[in-house]
């Protein structure tokens, strides 16, 4: 492995989620109760990568409204303390109502990213991935995600150093969180050993966490385009709007991997 990725770091936040179907009731069970202050500074940022034109609302524990229109292809920092236990509940008009509780958080400052996605091509039921950004002063920290649900040929991510006369290059795979040299990097998606996608610049500082998802395929109205999207989570200004995206057209067809 090329020297400016130094490795795979730990990635869930949470190891358990609960959905409810759209329309259904259902009990949840309590939180347990938190019996000490919390010590540790976690940032949340909720990801809404469900290919449909209709905006997602969050709500913490049924009553504490933390997002009210969270839309396709943004990502937010959402406001609240989270703890362990807490449901967080999705809902949209056209994907209904679908919630992720809170498993073991780090014991430890970090970011937490919880991305709301498709569960596969075929399926109207959403998921949910989670990652956790533990903190770092030596490197940057890179989520790689794959949230593309359509028919087309699985690609990976293809990191290259873009300093003058530098030619070191790593293909990333996806649902992996990297730590990597710092510094100013092209990334792009590969299908074989053709690059599909023109460079999508990114700079990375030591101690900076960041995100490269891969978006798209079939949604409730049409199909929506693949496109691989990078933004960094240490830019807060980053969340406000959809961030840009390089488009990319080859296919209709998924094959999907978990890690």
């Amino acid at each position: 492995m090329a020297m400016f990725v130094y490795g795979l770091l730990s990635l869930a936040f949470a190891h358990s989620n609960k959905v409810d179907h759209a329309g259904a009731k259902q009990s949840l069970r309590a939180a347990a109760p938190i019996v000490h202050a919390e010590r540790f500074k976690r940032t949340l940022v909720a990801c809404n990568t469900f290919p449909d034109e209709e905006a997602v609302s969050i709500t913490q524990n049924r009553h504490t409204k933390l997002e009210n229109g969270l839309g396709y292809k943004q990502c937010r920092v959402i406001n609240g303390k989270i703890q362990e236990g807490d449901q967080l509940v999705f809902e949209s008009k056209s994907a209904g109502t679908w919630t992720f509780q809170v498993g073991a958080l780090p014991e430890s400052d970090s970011a937490l990213l919880l991305v709301f996605e498709k569960r596969d091509e075929g399926s109207k039921v959403p998921a949910f991935q989670s990652f956790a950004f533990p903190p770092t002063s030596d490197d940057a920290q890179l989520a790689v995600i794959d949230t593309f649900k359509g028919k087309a040929a699985r690609t990976r991510v293809h990191l290259k150093d873009a300093v003058p006369g530098h030619n070191r290059a790593e293909d990333l795979d996806y649902d992996r969180v990297y730590a990597i040299e710092g510094g100013d990097y092209d990334l792009s998606m590969l299908l074989g050993e053709n690059a599909t996608t023109a460079p999508n610049k990114l700079h990375m500082t030591k101690g900076g966490d960041y995100v490269a998802l891969r978006l798209g395929g079939s949604g409730y109205a049409h199909d929506y385009e693949e496109e691989l999207v990078t933004f960094s989570l240490l830019d807060s200004s980053a969340f406000a709007t959809a961030f840009a995206a390089i488009f990319l057209e080859i296919g209709r067809a998924s094959c999907r991997e978990r890690v």
